[in-house]
């Protein structure tokens, strides 16, 4: 269960200017989940059971388990919101652990070292490639392409298809092209403009199931989240996020840290503020980024806490570690640090977590608390992915910033056929 908290709020907006736009968010909320979704039934994903929803489920679920079997790394070629979701839902649930099969990420950038340390990375095993386009067009994903099917060639010869998966929309572009001639398996991708960059797409299912994690637990906490985001009041968590971010926006507030706790939480983070970001149109809306706290406290201090103007932020609470660690004990406390002795590290990190909460509080800086109560498991990954993009686009909406063309706004996936 997801819970958000706006009390820390009030010290820049008051309740009848929060109120203010309830109507406005009723009003978005049923206008992006009205007709339209149920003429073109852009929600039946959420909807599907039993068969369907195994059938929907069948092609990220045996694409993933064929890179298991055959491969050691699953290079991830592409640097689109989609993939940034997916790498940022497996730090969260594995941390530093490293998956297997081990997942590079790559096709980013033109830098040639970055691409030696790819190369070098591949000698010596198995692995398979996910190149990934929103438009199909992007050069620096084709251009890794490009260098890893020299590799491939060698490596594999007239088995090469069998390593590769391609998802690119389906219009013409060079990248489906490609996959076509070189009978690279294609891999469903959404064409609208939303659907195209959600983590809980095909794709985004593709990487998250490659790196081990379950594909029917992500699908069943991402309809819990729908359900929940469903809700037309001020109950629902995803209408308070956009409550006092639009009560903010008012105040003339526009940009937004997005703080997170743990190492672990800090590519979800920097995906959560591009998500917010990428609503931005002309000037309007929220420009967001990322800090860990409490690791970059002297950025807080420096960026928010001086005046605080224009700042707000969204603080990100995770549940107890499932796993426990325990300052040792020392003979000689000649680090002066004898009264944490014995004490469990994540509730340490707890305290410096309210530490940093009450500063903000103290020095004026308005910030919403979003609190995820339950363990971050498969199915509660899916369900946070969920209400970040939801969040993120009902605000925007509300603000009446541009939406893309045939709009819903937590249109994540394609009808099956």
């Amino acid at each position: 269960m997801i819970r958000a908290d706006i009390s820390n709020v009030w010290c820049s907006v008051s309740l009848p200017e929060l109120l203010r736009n309830e109507r406005k968010l009723f009003d978005t909320h049923m206008t992006l989940a009205g007709g339209e979704y149920r003429r073109d039934g852009l929600y039946d994903w959420l909807r599907l059971s039993g068969a369907s929803r195994r059938a929907w489920l069948a092609e990220p679920t045996e694409a993933a388990a064929a890179i298991r079997d055959r491969s050691e790394i699953l290079v991830v070629v592409g640097a689109d919101p989609t993939i940034a979701g997916a790498r940022a839902a497996i730090r969260l649930l594995y941390g530093r652990r490293v998956t297997m099969p081990r997942l590079i990420f790559a096709g980013d950038s033109f830098s040639s070292d970055d691409w030696l340390d790819v190369a070098a990375a591949l000698e010596g095993h198995d692995f398979s490639v996910l190149v990934c386009g929103q438009t199909g067009c992007e050069a620096a994903p084709l251009t890794i392409l490009r260098a890893l099917y020299r590799i491939l060639e060698k490596r594999y010869g007239d088995k090469l298809h069998e390593h590769v998966f391609a998802a690119a929309p389906e219009t013409k572009n060079p990248m489906r092209s490609l996959a076509k001639a070189e009978n690279f398996r294609l891999i469903a991708r959404p064409t609208d403009p939303i659907g195209v960059r959600s983590a809980l797409s095909p794709v985004g299912f593709l990487i998250m199931a490659a790196a081990g994690m379950n594909p029917a637990l992500l699908f069943d906490g991402a309809a819990d989240s729908f359900r929940l985001c469903d809700a037309r009041n001020l109950d629902n968590p995803a209408w308070l996020c956009a409550a006092a971010s639009i009560a903010l926006a008012d105040k003339g507030v526009r940009d937004q840290v997005f703080c997170v706790p743990t190492p672990a939480a800090e590519e979800l983070g920097r995906w959560w503020a591009r998500t917010a970001s990428a609503w931005s149109r002309e000037g309007r809306g929220v420009c967001g980024t990322s800090l860990r706290l409490t690791a970059d406290l002297a950025s807080v201090g420096d960026w928010l806490l001086d005046g605080g103007n224009g700042h707000c932020a969204t603080v990100l609470r995770l549940p107890p570690d499932r796993r426990r660690a325990s300052v040792e004990r020392l003979w000689k406390n000649d680090d002066g640090m004898e009264d944490w002795n014995g004490l469990d590290f994540g509730h340490l990190g707890g305290r410096l977590l309210d530490a940093a909460q009450n500063a903000l509080s103290d020095n004026g800086v308005p910030f919403v608390t979003v609190t995820c109560e339950e363990p971050m498991t498969d199915d509660r990954i899916g369900e946070l992915l969920y209400f970040v993009e939801f969040s993120s686009a009902l605000t925007a909406a509300a603000q009446n910033l541009p939406l893309p063309e045939r709009a819903a706004a937590w249109q994540l996936l394609e009808k099956p056929e």
